[in-house]
C-alpha cells in the first residue's frame, strides 16, 4: 500500500465518525512513519473530537515541529484551544495561520469569536469586518458582528448584520433567532421611555391619487409629522413595457397624486421629491438621509403606501401596541379591499401592512430591506385597510404594466400577463370569482363580501350617503 492509500485509509474513517478506527489507522502510520507531519495532525483532531484537549494540542503542536508551515494545522490547534477555554492562546495561533495563509477568512472570524469571548467587543469587531472583506459572502461572520453590535447596545448596527446572513443563508437558524430577539428589542437593555411620544409618518409615491387623501386624513390627528417622499419616474428610469406583445411607453405623469396632497393645506405635510434607482432601504434612506439630518428623531416612525387607510379606533390601537411593547419593529395586519369596495380578499397572513419603527430604541434606522421592511417582524394585532386591488382602471393598469416591466427589467416575480384585463378588469362576484392569482407565487382564491361599515371612516364618506 502507497502513503496515499495509508493516509486515506485513516482519513476515510475520520470523516465517517468512526473515531476509533481512524485512530488505529494512524497508529500503524506513526509506527512506520513516526514523523508523518500530516498524520499526526489528524490524530489531534480526533482526540479533539473525543474531548481529550491536551493530547489533540500534544500531537499537532507535534505536526507543526515537522511542518511549521501549516496554516491548517495553526487554525485547527487553534480552535483546540479555543474549545479548551484559552482564547488568548488560540489568537496567536489563528494570527500564525493568517500570516502563512493572509486570505484566511475563517481564522479572522474565529479570532473576532476568540475575542468575543473575552469581552474585547471593538477588537471582535475589526475582525469579523476583516473576515468580510475578504469573504463578503460569509453569512456567519455577519451574524457574529450582529452579535458583538447587539452587546454594544448598538440594535440598529445588529439588525443590518442578521438581516444580511439571513439573506446570504435564508436557513441559518442562529441568525432568525438573533433577529428576532433584536426586533423585539431583547438583549438591549431598558431605555426610559419618552414622556411625550412624537411620531412620525412616511410615505413613498410614484402614483397613487385614488385614496391619498382618504389615507394622510386617516392618520393626520395621531401623528406630528407626514412626510411625503413623492417621483415621478419609474426606478432605474424603466420607460416602457412589453404587453400582448406591444412596447407601451409610460406616461411622464401617471396620475395627480402631488395635486391631490396640496389640495389638503394640512401644515403636517413635508412635500419631497426624490428619486431612488433601486427599491433597496429605501425606508433607511428617507430617515437617515433626509429626516434626522433636519428634523428631531422621532419615537416612532410609520411607514405606509398611499393606499393604506386607517380605521380610528386601529391607529390608535396600532401606536398604543407599539409603544408599550418591546418591539423595535412590528407590522399591521391588513384587510385587502377588492375592486367596488364591498368585497375583501381572504387574509393572507404572509402579507405585511402599515409598518412601525420604535425609533426610541434605536440610533439611527437599521437596513430595511425592500418594500421597507425586515426579513421578520411581529405583527401588531391592530390592522390597516389596503385599497391596492380597488383603485381606478386606469391606475390598476399602469400598476399591472409596471410590475411586467419591473419582472422583464430586474427578474423580479413576473405577475400573469393577463392578469389585468381577466381577474380584475372582467372581474364578477357571480360568475368570474375564482382563482384570482396574480402570480405563480401569489395565490387568490377569490374575493368575499365585505360590509362597508368596516370600512375607514374616510373612505366611507365616498360611498355611503
Amino acid at each position: 500500500m502507497n502513503d496515499d492509500s495509508l493516509i486515506q485509509s485513516a482519513f476515510e474513517p475520520y470523516r465517517a465518525g468512526d473515531f476509533e478506527q481512524a485512530e488505529d489507522a494512524c497508529r500503524k502510520i506513526l509506527d512506520a512513519q513516526p514523523g508523518n507531519s500530516e498524520i499526526l495532525h489528524l490524530l489531534g483532531l480526533i482526540y479533539q473530537q473525543r474531548g481529550e484537549y491536551d493530547r489533540a494540542v500534544q500531537n499537532i503542536k507535534k505536526a507543526l515541529r515537522l511542518d511549521p508551515k501549516n496554516a491548517e494545522a495553526c487554525y485547527d490547534l487553534g480552535n483546540i484551544l479555543q474549545e479548551k477555554g484559552e482564547p488568548t492562546k488560540a489568537v496567536t495561533y489563528y494570527k500564525k495561520a493568517i500570516k502563512l495563509k493572509p486570505d484566511y477568512v475563517e481564522a479572522y472570524n474565529n479570532i473576532g469569536i476568540a475575542l468575543h469571548d473575552n469581552m474585547q467587543l471593538d477588537k471582535a469587531i475589526k475582525f469579523y469586518k476583516e473576515a468580510l472583506r475578504i469573504d463578503p459572502e460569509y453569512a456567519e461572520a455577519y451574524n457574529n458582528l450582529g452579535v458583538a453590535f447587539q452587546e454594544k447596545k448598538q440594535l440598529d448596527e445588529a439588525i443590518n448584520n442578521f438581516q444580511k446572513a439571513l439573506l446570504l443563508k435564508p436557513d441559518y437558524a442562529n441568525a432568525y433567532h438573533n433577529l428576532i430577539e433584536a426586533v423585539q428589542g431583547k438583549g438591549y437593555g431598558n431605555k426610559p421611555a419618552p414622556e411625550k411620544h412624537s411620531v412620525y409618518a412616511v410615505y413613498r409615491c410614484l402614483f397613487g391619487a385614488d385614496f391619498i387623501q382618504e389615507s394622510i386624513s386617516s392618520i393626520t390627528d395621531h401623528v406630528d409629522k407626514i412626510f411625503v417622499f413623492w417621483d415621478d419616474t419609474p426606478r432605474s428610469h424603466v420607460t416602457e413595457s412589453v404587453y400582448k406583445g406591444a412596447t407601451i411607453q409610460f406616461p411622464k405623469k401617471f396620475d395627480n397624486i402631488v395635486e391631490k396632497i396640496k389640495e389638503l393645506s394640512n401644515p403636517k405635510i413635508e412635500l419631497i421629491y426624490d428619486h431612488q434607482d433601486s427599491s433597496d432601504n429605501y425606508l433607511t434612506h428617507f430617515v437617515n438621509d433626509l429626516i434626522l439630518p433636519v428634523y428631531d428623531k422621532p419615537s416612532i416612525i410609520l411607514f405606509l403606501e398611499a393606499d393604506h387607510v386607517f380605521r380610528a379606533d386601529q391607529i390608535e390601537k396600532a401606536l398604543d401596541e407599539c409603544i408599550k411593547s418591546d418591539y423595535v419593529f412590528a407590522t399591521t395586519d391588513q384587510v385587502e379591499v377588492w375592486k367596488g369596495l364591498r368585497h375583501r380578499l381572504p387574509e393572507r397572513p404572509a402579507r405585511t401592512g402599515a409598518i412601525l419603527c420604535n425609533m426610541s430604541k434605536l440610533d439611527k434606522m437599521p437596513s430595511t430591506l425592500r418594500h421597507g421592511g425586515l426579513i421578520v417582524m411581529p405583527k401588531l394585532s391592530a390592522y390597516v385597510h389596503d385599497f391596492r386591488f380597488a383603485v381606478s382602471e386606469k391606475t390598476m393598469y399602469w400598476k399591472h404594466l409596471l410590475s411586467l416591466a419591473y419582472a422583464q427589467t430586474f427578474g423580479e416575480t413576473m405577475p400573469f400577463e393577463n392578469w389585468y384585463e381577466e381577474k380584475w378588469l372582467r372581474w364578477d362576484s357571480a360568475f368570474n370569482n375564482e382563482s384570482l392569482d396574480i402570480s405563480e407565487q401569489e395565490n387568490i382564491p377569490g374575493a368575499m363580501p365585505y360590509d362597508v361599515d368596516e370600512l375607514p371612516e374616510p373612505v366611507k364618506r365616498r360611498i355611503l350617503p
